[in-house]
């Protein structure tokens, strides 16, 4: 073999060694942008799961106050109607001003009072 024919095989097998690494780069490349957008992916679920077990957190805490409130104005109004010594009523305006509190924490919240209707 001559020394032309070794150069020739020798650059032959140069470029088929760059070519094969090209390959595993390009191959390599692929597969990064695809565990980048996987994980991109996999973070904006997470959020969005994230946000919707807050909101259904709030909700659930929200229909647990509203149960209560509803009960305390029940008893709140059961005593206004009776008649009671001032100390009494001093407690009763007490616990009025609590009512309004509870109130102002679930307007804070977007809930509001709605109308009774006898009616649909």
């Amino acid at each position: 073999m001559s020394n032309e024919e070794k150069i020739e095989k020798e650059n032959t097998e140069n470029t088929t060694t760059e070519q094969s690494e090209c390959e595993q780069c390009t191959a390599l490349n692929e597969k990064y942008l695809h565990l980048a957008a996987d994980y991109q992916n996999y973070q904006k679920r997470a959020e969005k799961d994230r946000l919707l077990w807050i909101g259904q957190a709030q909700q659930e805490m929200l229909l647990r106050v509203i149960r209560i409130v509803d009960d305390f104005d029940r008893a709140l109004e059961q005593h206004k109607a009776q008649e009671h010594s001032e100390q009494l009523d001093a407690w009763l305006e007490g616990f009025e001003l609590i009512g309004k509190s509870l109130y102002k924490l679930l307007d804070q919240y977007g809930v509001i009072k709605i109308a009774e209707y006898d009616q649909f």
